[in-house]
């Protein structure tokens, strides 16, 4: 968790330092916090299955290796394997949705704003869809981010305000504007960082350089 904490309040502050207009409006941090102790309890769940399964394996392999009945253990066993797949399907489930929101979504770098949005409500849904697989701790979380949509993407429309802003300033698509916002997120070795940052290049021209310091594109940076 405290890395899950480091990560939303750096965000928050990095966005705050580069797009000041911008409001952070919307818990981030919590909604994260939230999905996220989702995504542990139901880890935590699917290992336990996995342990049931392994300890009902081994007892039937003594058992048939004394040569006693295997029935019982057998149903157990078969109940158990079950009850693993389930749990174990949806714990990748809720992580993969996790990991949609942090990195699709919330993350300063992304799509507009009406794309977030669909896919804020598409991960709702999804959650939502399984939440008979665990009602007590999925239904919270569904209600908890349906009911912070807007809030939480607010900022996301400010975004697209400013950008908009800017590239009619320097009469460029407002495309290539996020194109260059996204691109100062990408990790140094991501391999497809230089690609992007060329086809940036040829662009933008000389209007290159100018465009990553108004952009914020050494603070977004991570070197």
């Amino acid at each position: 968790m405290g890395g899950l904490s480091a990560l939303g309040t750096a965000k928050l502050e990095v966005q705050a330092l580069a797009m000041p207009e911008v409001p952070c409006r919307g818990d981030v941090f919590h909604a994260l916090q939230t999905i996220q102790s989702l995504a542990t309890f139901l880890e935590n769940r699917a290992y336990g299955t996995i342990g049931v399964v392994a300890n009902l394996a081994r007892k039937k392999a003594q058992l048939k290796w004394r040569g006693q009945p295997l029935r019982d253990v057998a149903v157990k066993l078969g109940h158990a394997n079950r009850k693993q797949s389930r749990a174990v399907a949806l714990a990748d489930d809720v992580a993969t949705l996790l990991a949609w929101l942090r990195e699709d979504v919330l993350s300063l770098a992304g799509p507009d704003h009406a794309t977030r949005r669909e896919l804020f409500d598409f991960i709702v849904a999804e959650l939502q869809f399984r939440e008979s697989l665990c009602s007590h701790r999925i239904g919270p979380v569904v209600r908890a981010l349906a009911n912070q949509r807007d809030d939480l993407l607010a900022s996301a429309a400010g975004l697209d305000r400013d950008l908009e802003v800017l590239a009619a300033e320097f009469q460029i698509a407002t495309e290539t504007a996020r194109e260059v916002l996204n691109v100062a997120q990408l990790a140094p070795e991501n391999p497809s960082r230089w690609r992007r940052e060329v086809t940036l290049r040829s662009q933008l021209g000389s209007r290159h350089p100018h465009w990553l310091e108004m952009l914020g594109y050494e603070r977004f940076s991570r070197n």
